[in-house]
């Protein structure tokens, strides 16, 4: 159950980045304020 649950974690992780959620600061790299 908990690969399962690890599994259904990262494929959501990865949709919601691939709908544009790289507003939150899970990935600071990709919106850096310094350009």
């Amino acid at each position: 159950i908990l690969l399962t649950t690890m599994n259904f974690a990262i494929l959501l992780w990865g949709f919601l980045l691939s709908q544009g959620v790289s507003a939150l600061p899970i990935s600071p790299h990709d919106r850096d304020p310094q350009g």
